[in-house]
């Protein structure tokens, strides 16, 4: 026994020593051993021709091997002899940091064999981690949020491996592919194309939506000038020049008109039509001027030209006309695809006629035409 500095009843070093003594089997100057409280399995053993050191064991396989079974969370890990076990200070759970192959593994109980809950395979350069990855708190579940714990991804997609898609509210493509992503994004089927972002004022949202008129089927639309009129052969707007401004000049009493001619653009998706008409007023600045439009197809093998074929007329009536003479203003008549506009199909010539219904209007004087402008609706 130990009392202070003294012992008692026994030696240090021997082979009856309950303290140290060589290796079982006679005296050793190579083997060295500190015995458990009850002499049984030697705590430590030392073997100094191999090189090695045990504890709890006196034939150590490396070169420091320290084999035993830990209890703790439900769950006993038992000695394998390949990684370190680590048990909390305060409760009953247990990790162990294990090397299986080229992998080093962190995890858990049982569960470590097949589910780890993080590995490094070091031939590979692949970190596999089994739950989440969280940044700065445990809310963080977006990809926006994330970003704040200053995440840096130099890949080219993000996505979960075997799970769904990274929701679009979450900083996601909600699919996965770039051209899945701009179907979810915009809304658009497979089936349709030309579509455009547009901003809808009822909502304050952004929506994509068919494409609208106003050329974007054309491209540029449809301008016609004076100059390209082809007067009928009685009552036609004549040629006439304001400030040498080239213009058409349609009588206040007599209905007159002026006819051109183009071809509707390829791009034309079916969408009717509007024309606007840019007119001006010779010396008139009170009361109201009245316009009348209608279509003729020409078409491929649709109209005889040796007689006229035009569609009934649309018009804008009523419409005040500018206080200064000179001062151009603009109206606008539609078209609804089909009949309206005499079933004229894209890449097809058509004529336009425009006239002025003096008959019915107050206004005094020429009305004078700049520009006849045709886009889509």
């Amino acid at each position: 026994t130990w009392a202070g500095a003294t012992i008692t009843g026994g030696c240090v070093l021997g082979l009856n020593s309950s303290i140290f003594q060589p290796a079982a089997g006679g005296d050793s100057t190579t083997f060295f051993q500190v015995l458990d409280a009850d002499g049984g399995t030697p705590i430590l053993n030392v073997d100094t021709v191999n090189e090695r050191v045990g504890i709890g064991t006196t034939t150590p396989g490396l070169y420091m091997l320290a084999p035993f079974n830990i209890t703790g969370d439900a769950t006993t890990i038992e000695d394998r002899h390949e990684g370190i076990w680590i048990r909390a200070k305060t409760a009953s759970y247990i990790v162990q940091i294990n090397v299986r192959g080229s992998r080093l593994e962190i995890g858990g109980g049982v569960a470590l064999d097949t589910d780890p809950a993080m590995s490094v395979d070091y031939l590979t350069g692949n970190l596999t981690v089994a739950g989440d990855i969280e940044l700065g708190h445990d809310s963080d579940t977006t990809i926006t949020r994330a970003s704040a714990g200053d995440l840096n991804i130099e890949s080219n997609i993000i996505y979960r491996a075997g799970g769904t898609d990274v929701p679009i509210a979450d900083g996601g493509t909600g699919a996965g592919t770039a051209q899945a992503a701009i179907d979810a994004l915009s809304a658009v089927s497979g089936a349709t194309n030309e579509h455009v972002l547009t901003k809808d004022t009822g909502t304050g949202n952004a929506t994509w939506k068919a494409a609208a008129g106003g050329g974007t089927g054309f491209g540029r639309p449809l301008v016609f000038t004076p100059q390209m009129n082809e007067p009928p052969s009685a009552n036609f707007a004549t040629l006439d020049l304001r400030n040498l401004h080239p213009v058409l000049d349609f009588d206040a009493t007599t209905n007159e008109s002026a006819v051109f001619r183009g071809v509707l653009p390829t791009g034309y998706a079916s969408g009717g039509l509007t024309v606007y008409i840019h007119y001006a007023m010779t010396s008139a600045e009170v009361n109201t001027v009245d316009w009348d439009v209608a279509f003729e197809r020409i078409g491929d093998q649709q109209l005889d030209i040796d007689g006229d074929s035009f569609a009934a007329v649309n018009s804008v009536d009523n419409t005040t006309v500018p206080g200064t003479t000179g001062l151009v203003d603009v109206v606008s008549i539609a078209f609804t695809d089909g009949a309206d506009m005499d079933s004229i199909a894209a890449g097809e010539s058509f004529r336009i006629k425009i006239t002025r219904d003096a008959v019915s209007d107050d206004a005094a004087g020429d009305a004078e035409i700049l520009f006849v402008v045709v886009k889509e609706t």
